[in-house]
């Protein structure tokens, strides 16, 4: 998107770019995030289900064992570098 602006100097052309708001959430820390969110629900599904009707879902436990020490290592190295 182009806007022009005119003063006493002249005109000038602002260019400002849109943004795709779904798209631009879509990069790889946001989705690095929104896994460990999903994890998240995922757990306390199965924690749901096995408190109120006994059902389990096998192995959850490790994935999110494996996504929260993703996520630790991320935060550690993040503050390093960052």
């Amino acid at each position: 998107m182009k806007l022009q602006v005119a003063n006493e100097k002249g005109t000038f052309e602002i260019v400002t770019q849109s943004f795709n708001a779904p798209l631009l959430a879509l990069n790889g820390l946001n989705c690095f995030f929104l896994l460990i969110y999903l994890i998240n629900l995922l757990y306390s599904l199965k924690l749901f289900l096995q408190y109120f009707f006994f059902v389990t879902i096998p192995y959850l436990h490790f994935a999110y064992a494996f996504f929260f020490i993703l996520y630790s290592l991320f935060l550690v190295f993040s503050n390093l570098f960052f």
